[in-house]
């Protein structure tokens, strides 16, 4: 089971993905937070093993946010989500999520890990039966 919790400060974006890990049955979805602020403090409350974690928000920004859970949480593994295409940006969250590894694209291929990717697209007979 992995457990996830979204931090992103559009309503709808935490609502959608949140029905979306919800349906697997190998996901446990355990909150959704607005602010990096909360995503620190519920992440400690919850122990998930992934935070997707948007990078622009109000209060504490997804940079560092996602450094200090990194700090008080060395396990969780942190997934940014982002519409920046600014360079300098997308360093520094890779930089906050894993500090002082090379970007993923520079690790060998036997080294990089992935999560499972699952579809959570379900036929309403698989619907009925998982209810």
């Amino acid at each position: 089971m992995i457990r996830v919790l979204v931090a992103d400060d559009h309503a709808v974006v935490r609502s959608g993905l949140g029905e979306l890990l919800r349906a697997p049955d190998d996901i446990d979805f355990v909150g959704a937070c607005a602010d990096g602020e909360s995503a620190i403090t519920t992440a400690i409350a919850q122990r998930p093993d992934v935070v997707l974690m948007d990078l622009q928000r109000p209060g504490v920004d997804g940079i560092e946010a996602t450094a200090r859970l990194r700090a008080l949480l060395p396990d969780v593994q942190v997934v940014v989500l982002t519409s920046f295409s600014d360079r300098e940006r997308i360093l520094a969250a890779l930089e906050a999520a894993s500090p002082g590894s090379a970007p993923p694209r520079a690790a060998s291929r036997r080294s990089q890990r992935r999560l499972p990717v699952r579809s959570s697209t379900r036929t309403s007979a698989e619907r009925t039966r998982h209810s």
